[in-house]
């Protein structure tokens, strides 16, 4: 399978969850999955995995810059393992800022 074909069922699968983690694909085996862990049938984060998300941090008067780290939904403990450099509850999440159409 190759990373389109991932990205294409990934965004058309439900949530499912797995005791804390939330998971997205249903596998057969580890290397079916973009994380390389495959859990009862499911892909799921797998911490030691190197993959990298990047994100635009938005900062005011259209100004940003881009930072890399853990994606979306994955665990996290400190601000700067996250792309978005936001968390909840260990969880990273995604950064909604963005530039204002209004905003010189």
């Amino acid at each position: 399978m190759n990373i389109y074909e991932y990205i294409k069922l990934y965004n058309s699968t439900n949530e499912q969850h797995y005791g804390d983690t939330i998971i997205s694909y249903r596998c057969n085996k580890d290397d079916e999955c973009l994380y390389n862990k495959c859990v009862d049938n499911y892909c799921i984060f797998n911490d030691k995995a190197s993959v990298e998300h990047c994100d635009n941090i938005y900062l005011c008067h259209r100004k940003s810059y881009n930072y890399c780290g853990k994606a979306y939904r994955n665990t996290c403990k400190t601000i700067d393992e996250r792309s978005s450099k936001l968390c909840i509850d260990e969880l990273c999440i995604a950064q909604e800022n963005s530039p204002s159409d209004s905003e010189d």
